[in-house]
């Protein structure tokens, strides 16, 4: 019990870290509560109907830390350079694979944090149904097809270039978040 109080705790600390950002809550008939829509702040997990459910898949995930290790020897190499690395994600409370997979994403940004400032990067967009955020400049550039989708780009620090995409993850992960995200940078060789 003890374990499990603890583990709460330090969700609960970990995903308050984030930026202050206010959420827009809208009614999901289907799910007959209120879902967060448009950029959403970390901490808005804890409003969510689903939370416990989320909860208890952040809590049973152990991502790969031979993948969390490699992943943060390049970040770090890069993180002095002419760029950093953005992350921007799409997910649907709604959605069952988002359900399952942000947690996990999660979870693994946190491990990646002890070692690069990877939160400051992160930004959550959560989608209705139709796959839309309800942000007019977003929509018209961005087709989301399916939830969750992880974008992976470039971003330059100066403005010298312009922002380079890696990849995305989409949906399900051929093999783990860490995994294919350690392969998305390393197929980029951006080390």
């Amino acid at each position: 019990m003890k374990k499990y109080i603890f583990s709460y705790v330090m969700f609960c600390l970990i995903i308050s870290y984030a930026n202050s950002q206010n959420t827009t809550w809208r009614f999901d008939s289907q799910e007959s509560c209120e879902i967060p829509i448009g950029v959403v702040a970390w901490d808005a997990f804890y409003r969510m109907p689903q939370f416990q459910n989320w909860l208890e898949s952040y809590l049973n995930y152990y991502p790969d830390e031979n993948y969390i290790d490699s992943i943060a020897k390049i970040l770090n190499k890069n993180y002095d350079s002419q760029y950093f690395l953005e992350i921007d994600v799409y997910f649907g409370a709604w959605c069952g694979d988002s359900q399952e997979h942000l947690p996990k994403f999660m979870k693994m940004i946190k491990n990646l944090k002890q070692y690069y400032d990877i939160d400051t990067y992160v930004t959550l967009y959560a989608c209705n149904r139709d796959k839309k955020t309800e942000i007019d400049d977003i929509d018209s550039h961005v087709n989301i097809e399916f939830v969750p989708t992880f974008f992976f780009s470039l971003v330059p620090k100066d403005n010298n270039f312009s922002q380079i995409s890696l990849g995305k993850i989409v949906e399900t992960p051929q093999y783990s978040l860490e995994q294919d995200m350690f392969n998305l940078l390393n197929d980029n060789k951006i080390y």
